[in-house]
């Protein structure tokens, strides 16, 4: 898939440029598959990473600005929004443990950037929270899977009743 080739070799492969496209190509082949039939439906969709990821990892390089990448969403995607998006916000040095755990010392191309292009990546995601309140909203992911979900679920709770 699209998302395979981007997320494996080294740093180097893609520029920031391309790999705006190609995210933007994955996205908009995922909307057109399977988000928007569903939605369609009626059904719930519940995504890991969806536009706000790519504002956020793609524009940190200053190569591409927020208006750009979107101006993507708007041709791949139709400018498909998330109702609420969340930001699992936790302490690097927690989040970089728990990728350790988890990616065992051999994370994806993304993952295995520097500290300093994370730290930036999360700067702009709590930008997102600050000026997009309505939508995108912070939750402290320090603890465990079991609080975390329960705020995610109390965050939702508005539409489950």
């Amino acid at each position: 898939t699209i998302r395979e080739l981007l997320l494996t070799g080294n740093d180097e492969k893609w520029n920031m440029r391309t790999e705006a496209l190609l995210f933007a190509a994955a996205r908009s082949e995922h909307c057109q598959s399977l988000i928007k039939p569903a939605l369609e439906r009626g059904e719930w969709v519940i995504s890991d990473r969806f536009i706000d990821s790519s504002r956020a990892y793609q524009s940190v390089s200053g190569e591409l600005d927020d208006v750009q990448i979107m101006s993507l969403h708007q041709v791949g995607s139709g400018g498909l929004m998330p109702d609420r998006t969340f930001i699992l916000d936790i302490p690097e040095k927690i989040a970089a443990q728990r990728a350790n755990a988890r990616d065992r010392g051999d994370s994806d191309r993304i993952g295995g950037r520097d500290s300093e292009y994370h730290q930036k990546v999360m700067a702009s995601f709590r930008s997102y929270a600050t000026n997009e309140p309505e939508r995108v909203h912070l939750v402290d992911a320090s603890s465990s899977v079991e609080e975390i979900t329960s705020k995610l679920m109390q965050n939702l709770s508005e539409w489950l009743s």
